[in-house]
């Protein structure tokens, strides 16, 4: 630079270096479909990866190390799409989205308990908000599916408890919520009048009758 130049040979520095790239993992993600309300919503992922990031409907989150999750208490709300972002030793990620359905179920409504003298009728009653069929079972191999059925004439071997099923049908799955209603029978008792005599015409007869 100025009056004096000074020219150099050029240097030429060279380095080397290896990348690697790696094959893009693959991820699965499998659940138990179609759930029953109340029940556990269960999500199986691919193992072999490190850190598993979980989402879904309702607000879900959760980061797990191992590749499955038990969500308990399935409500309507949790029906809907879940996704997995899973992460590999190698900090490489693969995601992957599963569909849950859930059943809606109601609990059954019955009278819990009846009174009723032998011989007499009973009349039970159920009642779910959609439930697709009702089966009773009771004492004495008693069976009905009926949803309200009636017991004429009650014998004293019918009394105890009864349960309802009521069945909640979508697709294949089949849900049922149960209640019990309970009999009790109040025996008969015997009763005879006492034997009348032989009167005369025109005089009087006297009727006693059982205490």
């Amino acid at each position: 630079s100025g009056i004096n130049p000074v020219t150099t040979t050029a240097a030429t520095i060279v380095n080397t270096g290896t990348v690697t790239v790696l094959t893009t993992p693959t991820i699965a993600l499998s659940s138990n479909g179609m759930v029953c309300s109340g029940s556990a919503i269960n999500l199986i992922a691919s193992p072999s990866f490190t850190n598993y990031a979980w989402s879904g409907p309702s607000a879900y989150t959760q980061s797990t190390s191992g590749g499955s999750v038990s969500i308990t208490n399935a409500t309507n709300a949790m029906a809907g799409t879940y996704s997995v972002i899973a992460t590999s030793a190698q900090g490489c990620t693969a995601t992957a989205t599963g569909t849950v359905g859930v059943v809606v179920t109601s609990s059954v409504t019955t009278m819990p308990t009846f009174t009723v003298c032998q011989g007499g009728d009973v009349y039970l009653t159920a009642n779910a908000n959609g439930a697709s069929s009702y089966s009773w079972f009771g004492p004495s191999a008693y069976t009905s599916a009926v949803q309200n059925p009636t017991i004429t004439s009650i014998l004293l071997n019918q009394a105890g408890t009864y349960s309802v099923v009521a069945s909640f049908v979508s697709g294949a799955i089949t849900c049922t919520q149960t209640a019990t209603s309970t009999i009790t029978i109040i025996p008969a008792s015997p009763a005879a009048l006492n034997p009348i005599p032989t009167v005369c015409s025109n005089g009087d007869i006297a009727l006693s009758a059982p205490n």
